[in-house]
């Protein structure tokens, strides 16, 4: 948020997302705005397909987050002599015609109102607290996307043996209470 903060008065700046197996972006945002809080990644550029999933590879609702998955003409064959990796990453998209391929991203988004994605971390990041499950990068979203706070990261901690609670450490101007606070307002009490 800084950067466009800093850098999008008076210019045309747009984020752009695409990992090196789509060997081009594949979304692009519409023009970024000073003071609109963390960037979305944007929407499919043409003859590029998205796909948010959940853990059945069933597609979403808006607003719920799930995988990306990345389909159209410059999804990538695979690794080269990894066949073990391109299997888990590279599979058959149920959603093409057939002989379509996908590749699955591991990383966490939902679809926002504007019919933009919106980058939530990575699906490697979802930890067990008390039962729930909770994804450590959108707490870090929340977090960063505070006034005051410049960076932050979230760990979950275990102080004493099955009591499991998260620890968020953040940088910048911004007060902890506050911080806290806030960050209460926006996130589950759980």
């Amino acid at each position: 948020p800084e950067l466009v903060d800093r850098w999008a008065p008076g210019r045309v700046m747009v984020n752009v997302y695409g990992p090196t197996e789509t060997t081009m972006w594949a979304c692009k945002s519409a023009p970024l705005r000073a003071g609109s809080g963390f960037p979305p990644i944007g929407s499919p550029v043409t003859r590029a397909a998205f796909f948010v999933l959940d853990e059945w590879l069933r597609p979403v609702p808006a607003g719920v987050v799930g995988e990306l998955y990345l389909a159209g003409q410059g999804v990538g064959v695979g690794y080269w002599r990894r066949p073990g990796l391109t299997a888990s990453r590279f599979m058959a998209c149920p959603f093409g015609e057939p002989g379509a391929r996908m590749y699955r991203t591991g990383d966490l988004v939902c679809w926002g109102p504007d019919g933009q994605l919106r980058y939530l971390g990575r699906a490697d990041e979802q930890v067990k607290v008390r039962g729930y499950r909770i994804e450590l990068g959108e707490i870090r979203t929340a977090l960063a996307d505070l006034d005051g706070v410049e960076q932050a990261a979230v760990l979950v901690r275990e102080d004493r043996v099955g009591e499991k609670h998260l620890v968020g450490y953040v940088t910048g101007a911004a007060d902890p209470a506050d911080v806290r606070a806030r960050l209460g307002q926006r996130l589950p009490t759980y």
